[in-house]
């Protein structure tokens, strides 16, 4: 079982922090991460605690045992407390061919409703930053990133993405970073990249002088490829990250990088995520892949899980494909990176050839310059490699995403196939007759 994290809120006096900790030591829990901000529901008398948790190597069973005793023990203390779903709810009960529950089958969300959850179960939260950060100490900074995080924190499910008046000094760092890395783009960037960046110049007001809203890019994305983006309040854990993949969903931040580093910055901010994801996510090779690696997590182990994160890591964060005989870009971390977009391309660094079974294990800093790169023919080349993968996957059941209802269908049972199996027929019949039609009036 993983370990789990956890969000309790608590009243403002330190006693009861006091006894929330005291209970950590005598289950033998410990904490390996601990945040606080004020709670949503009574900011001026209560604050959310953010406990990510670590567990005794014991068995999944005495883990499970711990952490129930743990929960009891919080709510005599804690008037909520918040339990992050995937690893606390038990695992899917899914069929296998004998008909037994699958235990060790994790849950994952079967509807957007579902998913909505695995966004607002941090991993952990976005506006306190760390000493090494160049924001650290800027406490204009500090509160800025708080109150748009704040302003992810309190969006709800179906609700327009909240609009960020973003300040004079936050445009001008935007435009310092559009401005050179515009100016790399037609040399260093694919042509995917090349073809799709400068659509959003009129459709979702990308320019020099203006940040453009979350809402308008994420509406311009659903007419395009179906994707669409959701505010998020920090780092949701790879499991969930992933899960919102195979929905077409893309959490996304709204601060901006500290103006004194504008062309290097720790964690996603706005400029990583409209400059670099958003125009390849615009390009439907790329859009299938990423939801491909989303559907590929669905119902895995923790250790698949972070293959599949390296995977994205080297792909859709820091990939490189062929064009003409030489290496381009379009990963969405070098594409928003000045110094990573020129450092990649040049004899600073190894560069590999796409294979997927060598990304799945090959190790990388998550905050700092990356030494290696892998160099995939092309997009679809590499889409079409993820797509044979996908059947190595081991998992005893199949899943289709459903776009008309944007949920996710569990292939466990001879039923569900042959359902499947109707849909294709129709589908098959659809291009039957196109084809027919082509011949006769052609």
């Amino acid at each position: 079982m993983a370990s789990p994290s956890l969000i309790l809120t608590l009243s403002q006096d330190v006693r009861d922090l006091i006894k929330v900790l005291a209970v950590f030591q005598e289950l033998g829990v410990s904490l390996k991460h601990i945040e606080s901000r004020q709670s949503r529901s009574d900011p001026a008398a209560k604050r959310d605690y953010f406990l990510d948790c670590g567990f005794p190597q014991v068995s999944s069973e005495q883990q499970q045992q711990t952490l129930d005793q743990l929960i009891t023990q919080l709510k005599k203390i804690s008037s909520c407390v918040t339990i992050p779903s995937s690893p606390i709810s038990g695992p899917e009960s899914l069929s296998s061919k004998d008909g037994k529950k699958e235990s060790e089958v994790p849950w994952f969300p079967r509807t957007i409703a579902e998913l909505y959850k695995c966004c607002t179960n941090l991993h952990k939260f976005g506006h306190e930053l760390t000493s090494d950060h160049a924001g650290y100490g800027d406490k204009v900074y500090e509160e800025r990133r708080k109150f748009i995080a704040d302003l992810a924190y309190n969006h709800k499910y179906g609700n327009p993405i909240p609009r960020v008046q973003y300040t004079e000094d936050e445009i001008k760092t935007w435009g310092v970073v559009f401005r050179a890395q515009t100016a790399l783009y037609p040399t260093k960037a694919c042509k995917e990249y090349r073809e799709q960046f400068p659509k959003l110049f009129e459709a979702c007001n990308y320019k020099e002088d203006n940040i453009p809203q979350l809402e308008d890019i994420s509406r311009y994305l659903r007419s395009r490829t179906g994707w669409q983006l959701w505010p998020v309040v920090g780092w949701i854990s790879p499991r969930d990250f992933l899960a919102c993949l195979a929905f077409r969903v893309f959490p996304t931040s709204q601060y901006i990088r500290h103006s004194s580093s504008p062309f290097f910055t720790p964690e996603p901010d706005i400029c990583h995520e409209v400059m670099g994801h958003v125009p390849m996510f615009c390009d439907p090779t790329l859009a299938q892949f990423s939801q491909q690696i989303g559907l590929a997590s669905l119902g895995l182990s923790d250790e698949w899980i972070d293959k599949l994160a390296a995977l994205y890591w080297f792909t859709v964060e820091f990939g490189l494909c062929q064009e003409d005989g030489k290496p381009k870009v379009y990963g969405a971390s070098l594409l928003s990176s000045n110094r990573e977009l020129v450092r990649c391309l040049s004899d600073e660094v190894e560069r590999k050839e796409f294979d997927i079974s060598q990304a799945l294990v090959q190790s990388y800093p998550d905050v700092d310059i990356q030494p290696v790169f892998f160099v995939a023919q092309s997009l679809t080349d590499m889409r079409d490699r993820m797509i044979e993968f996908t059947k190595s996957i081991p998992r005893s059941f199949g899943l289709k995403y459903d776009p008309y209802t944007q949920s996710i269908e569990v292939l466990d049972s001879c039923r569900a196939v042959e359902e499947y199996a109707r849909d294709i027929y129709y589908e098959m019949g659809v291009l039957q007759d196109a084809l027919k039609r082509q011949t006769v009036f052609n």
